[in-house]
C-alpha cells in the first residue's frame, strides 16, 4: 500500500471516528458526569488503532506481531549497523532466592558494572537509529552466541563491543557471517 493511499485511508478514518468518539466520551464513566476520570493516556488515537488493524487485513500477514515486526518496527540497512546489549534485572541480588516471576527465564550474569539477576536484551541498530535487529535471551548467555542471528543478512560494517566481537567471530563476518 503506498503511502498516499495509507494517509488517505487514516483521514477517512479519523474523520469517521471524531463524531463517534465525542458521542462515547458523553457516555463514558467519568466523562459528562464529572467524575475523575484515568490519569493514563493512550499513546494511540482510536483511529490509529483502527487503521493499523484495516492494514493489517489488507496485507498478506496473518499475525500482528509478524506485520508489526517486518513492516512496522524495524527499519532498512544502510550499510552502517551497531550491535550492543542491555540487561533489564528483574530483581535486586538478595531477593534472587525468593523470586518467581521469571522463574526458568532469568537467570544471573555479569556484565562490565557488575552481576545482576535478570534478562538480556541485544539490539542491532542502524546508523540512523532505525531497529534492524532484536533478541531477548536469558542474562547468563554470552554476547557472542547471539550474533549469528542477530546478523543474518546484514550487509555493511558491524560496530560492537568485545563481548560480540570474538577473533573468530571477526574474521569469518568478513566471509559472510558469524558462524556460517
Amino acid at each position: 500500500m503506498l503511502t498516499d493511499q495509507l494517509l488517505h485511508l487514516f483521514c477517512t478514518i479519523d474523520d469517521l471516528c471524531k463524531p463517534i468518539a465525542a458521542a462515547l466520551e458523553s457516555r463514558a464513566i467519568g466523562g459528562a458526569t464529572g467524575r475523575r476520570s484515568p490519569t493514563r493516556t493512550p499513546s494511540l488515537a482510536a483511529s490509529e488503532i483502527i487503521t493499523i488493524l484495516v492494514r493489517i487485513h489488507l496485507s498478506h500477514y496473518r499475525t500482528f506481531k509478524r506485520f508489526y515486526s517486518e513492516l512496522v518496527l524495524f527499519g532498512s540497512q544502510t550499510g552502517v549497523s551497531y550491535i550492543d546489549s542491555t540487561p533489564p534485572a528483574v530483581c535486586k541480588n538478595p531477593r534472587i532466592a525468593s523470586y518467581r516471576v521469571f522463574a526458568g527465564a532469568a537467570a544471573r550474569g555479569k556484565t562490565s558494572v557488575g552481576w545482576f539477576f535478570g534478562l538480556k536484551l541485544h539490539v542491532v541498530i542502524s546508523h540512523a537509529g532505525e531497529l534492524l535487529a532484536v533478541r531477548v535471551t536469558e542474562g547468563n548467555r554470552s554476547d557472542l552466541s547471539q550474533v549469528p542471528d542477530l546478523t543474518k543478512g546484514l550487509l555493511g560494517l558491524l560496530f560492537g563491543d568485545k563481548g560480540y566481537i570474538g577473533r573468530k567471530c571477526g574474521r569469518s563476518l568478513g566471509a559472510g557471517g558469524c558462524g556460517s
